[in-house]
């Protein structure tokens, strides 16, 4: 009986644990494409950050050599007012349009990515700014990450 449990235990748990086929979409050491250029539109601070990002995954190992077109653009509204018609939130939205050629065979890609956040207009109007600012960002992290995923799936494919 003892003999099965160890068995069990050194044949066939690792068979059921190393063989599920599972892949990290993230993968850090595998490099699919080569960033050969980015071109901003629109808000630089946005933008700098963006192609910050997407210069950290790029590899000149890549198979694929792309150019990159980011159309940034930060829109802010006013979300709500108060009784006597002061504001008391804002809302930033950040459409970035991104355009990818292709340097091999001149294929274009053209996906759009959206996102809005809504912060509180402050007592001080230097700490509205401030949210205002650290808001942008955050967005502008969030963008990142979706361009981020959507090149490494789109070219891990």
């Amino acid at each position: 009986m003892n003999t099965k449990k160890i068995f069990c235990l050194f044949v066939i748990l690792p068979l059921l644990l190393f063989s599920c086929g599972y892949k990290k979409i993230n993968e850090k050491n595998e490099k699919y494409f080569h960033v050969q250029k980015i071109e901003i539109l629109g808000d630089k601070k946005i933008g700098y950050l963006l192609k910050n990002e997407i210069l950290l995954i790029s590899s000149k190992l890549g198979k694929n050599k792309i150019s990159i077109e980011l159309n940034i653009n930060k829109t802010k509204e006013i979300k709500t007012k108060d009784a006597s018609g002061k504001v008391t939130k804002y809302k930033i939205i950040l459409n970035t349009n991104m355009k990818i050629r292709h340097m091999n065979d001149s294929k274009i890609i053209n996906k759009n990515f959206v996102k809005s956040i809504n912060f509180d207009v402050a007592k001080n109007h230097s700490d509205t700014i401030n949210k205002e600012k650290i808001s942008t960002k955050n967005l502008g992290n969030q963008i990142a990450e979706d361009i981020i995923n959507f090149l490494n799936i789109y070219y891990k494919a």
